[in-house]
């Protein structure tokens, strides 16, 4: 994992266990940091991401990781893309970092449910911290899935 954290801190889940990571039914969500590593480069990245609902639409937020356990701000997702207002025109601009693209990709394939690409692709860790909420994760099978039983229902 990217600065790969300890390995004995990791858990592996599948990509079909995000399949329900963004329905928030309307919530405000700040999930826990999850890293996804490509099988074919070796290259990982450390995301979080909310969901902030607004004027009756929902936006998925992506923080990047940048040092250990630090968090900046790269974009939402919108249209398959990762995307951002300029500060100086207010449009909106794609992000097309690395990263960027990771998690754009990522977010394709979830929404799409393109599970068995996702899972010949990249692995995907958490640190036993709900991916939906946050909160910590404290029985085996929420440990494995990445998100606790009220947010699986």
């Amino acid at each position: 994992m990217s600065k790969m954290y300890v390995m004995s801190k990791l858990h592996k889940i599948t990509p079909n266990h995000l399949s329900n990571l963004f329905n928030t039914d309307g919530k405000k969500l700040n999930g826990a940091p999850f890293t996804i590593k490509s099988m074919k480069t070796g290259k990982d990245y450390t995301f979080k991401i909310s969901q902030v609902p607004f004027k009756e639409k929902s936006f998925i937020h992506i923080k990047v990781e940048k040092g250990y356990l630090n968090f900046g701000y790269i974009g939402y997702f919108k249209d398959g893309n990762i995307v951002r207002r300029h500060k100086v025109t207010n449009q909106l601009e794609t992000i097309s970092t690395p990263a960027a693209t990771a998690v754009a990709w990522l977010l394709r394939q979830l929404r799409d449910m393109k599970y068995e690409l996702l899972s010949n692709s990249v692995e995907i860790y958490h640190l036993g911290k709900c991916l939906k909420c946050g909160k910590t994760l404290t029985d085996s099978d929420s440990i494995e899935y990445g998100l606790g039983p009220v947010c699986r229902n």
